[in-house]
């Protein structure tokens, strides 16, 4: 009798497991099918993000083009400014900091009025006279000068 007790104790127990886990199996089924319903919301919100850090960026990188646009333009208005009747521009170089002008000047005179109008600009820095040379054929001054700006004029 006790060995029937005991084999129907056992038999209620592995009833009651079995049917534990097969609720556990139907509620896996349940969540795998809910995470591949989920999975695709999940992958458009990390896009979302990416598209929203992206969109930081540019607009970032747009604003500090914009900026480097202004400052551009008030350093061309500037060495325009700097320049006197006498003064043919054939190239200006920019980089950040630096500036490289060549052309031709009618004479020392016109060269030397260009030299002091740069150095009365605050924005500039002293300018170098990298080089000039007199072009004979066309008497007039060949020159490169060097100018710091910005930051670098400091």
């Amino acid at each position: 009798m006790l060995l029937l007790l005991l084999s129907g104790g056992m038999y209620y127990y592995y009833q009651s497991a079995h049917e534990e886990m097969l609720l556990q199996q139907k509620l896996n089924i349940n969540l795998e099918a809910r995470a591949k319903e989920l999975l695709p919301i999940a992958r458009a919100g990390r896009m979302e993000e990416k598209n929203e850090e992206n969109a930081w960026r540019k607009r970032k990188f747009l604003e500090e083009t914009r900026l480097q646009q202004i400052s551009y333009v008030a350093v061309f208005k500037e060495i325009e400014r700097s320049l006197s009747p006498g003064i043919l521009l054939l190239g200006i170089e920019m980089e950040k900091g630096r500036i490289a002008i060549q052309g031709y000047a009618a004479d020392n005179q016109e060269l030397s009025f260009l030299m002091a109008g740069i150095r009365e600009k605050s924005s500039f820095g002293n300018p170098v006279l990298l080089s000039s040379s007199l072009d004979e054929n066309k008497e007039e001054i060949e020159f490169r000068v060097e100018i710091n700006w910005g930051e670098e004029a400091d």
